[in-house]
């Protein structure tokens, strides 16, 4: 287990044992200030009956003493946590009272039972004899008597009504409204076992409430089979628990918490002996609250709860568990067996399952939010995609027009423009001897070389670098065989070419196409040259110079139309173009130029 873990662990741990320890104070202060009687002597006789019927009478004597003084005052004899229909005789004398036939029940206590004593009745040592007679598998149990001056029996008896009975009654309201939330949740979440289940633990729970006015005393089967409803609730606790915090329940737990109230009705509907009866239900409820605390503890080990309101959950399961153990199998080992369930037993289960389903609920709701928001994003991010599809769909169909009308200015200036170039040209060179006619030529020849720069740069190949100088060169040098001028080309020798459009291309040939022109025209020298190099990946420069000797010593001075081109044209591309004289007095232009993005190398 990480150190958090450990750390979530000891939290809910303090929690759950500080709560369960005040729950000890308070149950162990209220029991010893209560004035109950002890019994002189006690006997319990059962009839055979076909199981499950039974029919049992316990009597148990009690002997008490008033003093002359405690004669004067108003007495009342109180009895609570009791199962079956009491009787009671004082002294010889009979006392009547009115009782009804759901008292005798096993799941919980009824309300406890005040019984005004006649003065004429009580004497200075008292001899109470009390008969409890019960149709109830677990037969009766006399509960807990009290003599106790009539104010105070009633106080007494008011708050344990308000215990027994309203707090009970206000437990099933709200067990009632969470199994009907949980149908409802089992009918639309996508995790519908844990609420099947929480529906199904409740109504078992609720069952003999809800059933109780029906209940009549001939009914002894009928009420053995409600009464065990209880059974079928405790042995889903632990799947309840697991599935509550997304654990898988493994098939071997099923059929363990499946066998246990199937083998509970089986003894109870077949067997006759009582005996084997209270082994069967104290190994059962002992089964149910030990898998209540495996699935507890499986929650510790495999992944303790990290957040605040997991670990409060969790804390309001523990605790009713621990304290139904100590009511259960510590603090009253034989009441266990024979005695009614507790009010605050019954209530301690109701919040171990509210708690439950109040902590999915939250799990789900949050899961629900979850999803919600991450759906909202997936919707964003859906129609952030299309849209950026549509930009480049849109941004595809811009370029295949481009390309398109490309082609087609291509075809018209090689196709048409061209061809007159070359008609004028053809006719120039039949009269070579003419003035006019070498103008001609000279203008065609020119007009011709600068239209299929143009054309040039519109092939695919013009598209990087140095595709764009390599059809420039291959020009060149066709030129350069009629001069006097020889070319000298430097490159690295290994390339690393950049992408490059069509109208950067055009412009880097107008630019070099004007630097050669002007040494050709304007230069001493027989040498052009052009040497290309990296000043780093994305920056390339390339120098076009000349031998000569008559380059201006003022380069700043220096401003004509071709110049003022060029530096236009170098802005354009994003570079910089510069000039400076040579060693041997000639005219050097660099152009520099830097590319974003980065092609593979060839």
């Amino acid at each position: 287990m990480s150190q958090g873990n450990k750390r979530n662990t000891i939290i809910v741990i303090l929690n759950a044992t500080l709560i369960f320890g005040l729950l000890v104070l308070v149950a162990t202060l209220t029991t010893n200030t209560k004035p109950v009687l002890e019994t002189a002597s006690e006997s319990l006789n059962c009839f055979d009956r076909p199981a499950p019927e039974v029919y049992c009478v316990w009597q148990g004597d009690y002997r008490f003493e008033l003093s002359a003084q405690n004669l004067k005052s108003d007495r009342s004899l109180l009895l609570s946590e009791f199962r079956g229909i009491p009787q009671f005789e004082l002294n010889g004398h009979l006392l009547k009272f009115k009782y009804s036939a759901t008292l005798d029940q096993n799941f919980k206590s009824s309300a406890p039972i005040q019984i005004d004593l006649p003065n004429f009745s009580l004497a200075e040592q008292n001899h109470l004899k009390v008969t409890v007679q019960s149709k109830a598998i677990m037969g009766p149990y006399p509960g807990l008597l009290m003599i106790l001056k009539t104010k105070e029996a009633q106080d007494l008896a008011s708050t344990l009504t308000l215990i027994s009975t309203e707090l009970v009654d206000l437990a099933n309201g709200l067990l009632f409204g969470l199994a009907i939330l949980a149908i409802f949740m089992a009918t639309v979440s996508y995790r519908r076992d844990v609420y099947l289940i929480y529906s199904i633990a409740a109504i078992m729970l609720l069952a003999p409430s809800l059933l109780r006015p029906i209940i009549s005393e001939t009914a002894d089967t009928y009420i053995t089979v409600v009464n065990y409803f209880l059974g079928v609730s405790g042995a889903l606790w632990c799947p309840m628990i697991l599935s509550a915090w997304h654990r898988k329940v493994p098939n071997w737990l099923w059929l363990i918490c499946i066998s246990i109230p199937i083998t509970m009705y089986v003894l109870l509907l077949t067997v006759d002996n009582r005996n084997l009866v209270y082994i069967a239900t104290i190994c059962a409820w002992s089964s149910n609250i030990t898998l209540t605390f495996y699935a507890i503890l499986k929650i510790f080990t495999d992944r303790p709860p990290e957040k605040l309101a997991a670990q409060f959950w969790l804390t309001l399961v523990i605790v009713p568990a621990l304290y139904l153990a100590w009511i259960l199998l510590i603090k009253e080992q034989d009441y266990f067996v024979q005695a009614p369930m507790n009010s605050s037993i019954y209530i301690c289960i109701v919040i171990l399952m509210s708690a439950l389903l109040g902590f999915r609920f939250l799990l789900d709701f949050v899961a629900v939010s979850t999803h919600e928001k991450n759906l909202s994003l997936a919707v964003t991010q859906a129609k952030a995609d299309v849209r950026h599809e549509q930009q480049i769909a849109q941004k595809h169909q811009m370029a295949l027009a481009t390309e398109l009308e490309r082609r087609r200015i291509m075809a018209g200036l090689h196709d048409g423009t061209a061809s007159f170039f070359l008609g004028i040209a053809a006719i120039a060179r039949q009269y070579p001897t003419q003035t006019a006619s070498l103008k001609i030529l000279g203008l065609a020849e020119n007009g011709l070389t600068d239209l299929r720069h143009t054309v040039d740069s519109l092939e695919e190949t013009a598209a990087s670098f140095f595709g764009c100088l390599d059809l420039f060169k291959e020009r060149i040098e066709s030129l350069l065989d009629y001069s006097q001028f020889s070319l000298n080309w430097r490159e690295p020798h290994h390339r690393i070419d950049r992408a490059i459009d069509p109208a950067t291309s055009l412009n880097v040939t107008r630019i070099m196409q004007e630097l050669i022109n002007n040494a050709m025209h304007h230069s001493t020298g027989d040498q052009i040259d052009v040497e290309i190099t990296y000043l780093d990946p994305d920056t390339r420069k390339i120098c076009i110079s000349d031998n000569g000797t008559n380059a201006p010593k003022n380069l700043d001075s220096v401003s004509h139309a071709g110049i003022r081109n060029m530096l236009k044209r170098a802005q354009i591309c994003g570079g910089t173009l510069t000039f400076q004289r040579t060693a041997t007095g000639g005219l050097a232009g660099c152009l520099q130029l830097t590319f974003e993005t980065t092609k593979t190398s060839q």
